[in-house]
């Protein structure tokens, strides 16, 4: 919506840019945790570096900026699925306005938490594996619905640039995959597979084509949305707070959209709510270790990780719940954040 809402040439301008910076940044992030001779994880490498305090810092930042998406994600959730549930006719109103609908989101997401990360990271996998299909099929859907017009309107004054502001750190985000980089070169470095080969040309060339991948896809979705919405129908989802997909559905009442609209933006949504929500509580774990080590044993505190973790997720849910159900703008979060 955001990106729609700043113009196609914007988003062009955006996208030309954070290919290379997106390649680059990723293989300076694999450089440093491959400068270590003992495989370890990004975290571990800075404190050997920097020191604790540095490292609490970088994780207190870190925390902060995926708690801040996750809020867009579970707020996008809730009004999504309400909505979707109503246009199905599932529901007689939109439960996304009531107390009890996003407390249940929320609680059946977190709940898979505590199935451990391994059966987590397989079900995300499919989840994504599932999301790529369906999108590149809408994309190609939507093409009768483009209206290219909007490549006519091209103005380089400073609403240019206030509208590149906000659309270009949206577009960072999309391309930021560094914990699965970080796991991934850990992984590399301990296989006995991988002993007698380049392991960083490898990582790098894995890293040019996960980006070119989600390249093509990413943009090709957001353009095929783009065209087929107009200026009142993006300023219209955002007031809502609703998904580009819902608008297009309302908007062109698309049957198939509305049946397989749900599942593309449910599982958009949950993988990435997923996704954040990894990074989150393991940046949280990290601190409140750093914390409690100070003062008790760093045995009394590896054996209450369980206690820790599920302490964590009721405060994400408690949380998380409270501000859905203030449903606060959605464009407002993403200032914020920018």
């Amino acid at each position: 919506i955001q990106a729609g809402l700043g113009g196609v040439w914007v988003f062009l301008t955006s996208i030309v840019l954070i290919l290379p910076a997106s390649y680059l940044s990723h293989k300076a992030f694999t450089q440093v945790i491959l400068s270590q001779s003992i495989p370890m994880d990004f975290t571990g490498v800075v404190k050997h570096y920097f020191g604790s305090r540095f490292t609490a810092v970088l994780n207190i930042l870190f925390f902060i900026t995926m708690f801040l998406l996750l809020i867009i994600f579970t707020i996008g959730l809730n009004n999504d699925l309400g909505c979707y549930l109503k246009l199905l006719g599932l529901t007689k109103s939109n439960l996304s306005q009531t107390y009890y609908f996003s407390f249940l989101i929320l609680l059946v997401l977190l709940a898979f938490f505590k199935l451990g990360d391994k059966y987590l990271i397989k079900f995300i996998g499919i989840l994504s594996l599932i999301l790529s299909v369906l999108l590149l099929f809408v994309s190609f859907y939507l093409i009768p619905l483009w209206n290219l017009s909007i490549f006519k309107t091209l103005s380089l004054d400073q609403g240019f640039l206030k509208n590149f502001l906000e659309v270009y750190p949206l577009v960072v985000s999309s391309f930021i995959f560094f914990p699965a980089i970080s796991s991934m070169t850990i992984k590399y470095r301990t296989s006995k597979i991988n002993n007698n080969i380049d392991i960083d040309k490898r990582i790098y060339k894995v890293i040019l084509w996960a980006i070119w991948l989600l390249g093509i896809f990413f943009i090709f979705f957001t353009l095929s949305c783009m065209f087929a919405l107009d200026s009142k129908n993006l300023q219209l989802a955002s007031q809502n707070n609703v998904s580009c997909l819902v608008a297009i559905t309302y908007r062109h009442k698309a049957k198939i959209l509305t049946q397989i609209g749900p599942l593309i933006s449910v599982f958009a949504l949950v993988t990435s709510f997923f996704g954040l929500m990894l990074g989150a509580r393991s940046s949280a774990h990290e601190l409140i270790q750093d914390y409690l080590k100070k003062d008790y044993k760093a045995n009394s505190v590896e054996n209450n990780n369980s206690r820790i973790d599920t302490i964590i997720l009721l405060i994400f849910l408690v949380v998380l719940w409270l501000i859905a159900i203030s449903n606060i703008s959605i464009i407002h979060v993403i200032g914020i954040l920018i």
